[in-house]
């Protein structure tokens, strides 16, 4: 995943480019199944404070959910509920191409 980082940054792609976004849940997947849940966390958060701020919305649904998954797991029923409506949200959308 360095190296795909690096990538991205050698061809310049603009931060609004979905492949900045696809790189985070990366990161995010490869770091739950490392194990690394806080790292997992900061990563999927990343993914979707860039989503919506670039309006990604695929990438916003996998983002909430990797998140609301680890709210289960800690047991925050209600923020894991709150999370997966937005999923629900997302989805439903349109879709952007």
């Amino acid at each position: 995943l360095d190296t795909i980082e690096h990538t991205l940054k050698k061809l310049d792609l603009p931060r609004t480019d979905v492949r900045w976004g696809r790189m985070y849940l990366e990161r995010a997947l490869l770091s739950e199944l490392l194990g690394q849940h806080r790292t997992a966390v900061k990563w999927a958060a990343k993914a979707g404070q860039e989503a919506s701020r670039h309006n990604w919305p695929f990438i916003a649904a996998s983002a909430n959910f990797r998140l609301a998954r680890h709210a289960m797991r800690k047991g925050e029923l209600d923020a894991a509920h709150a999370r997966l409506v937005r999923v629900t949200k997302k989805v439903s959308a349109p879709p952007r191409f």
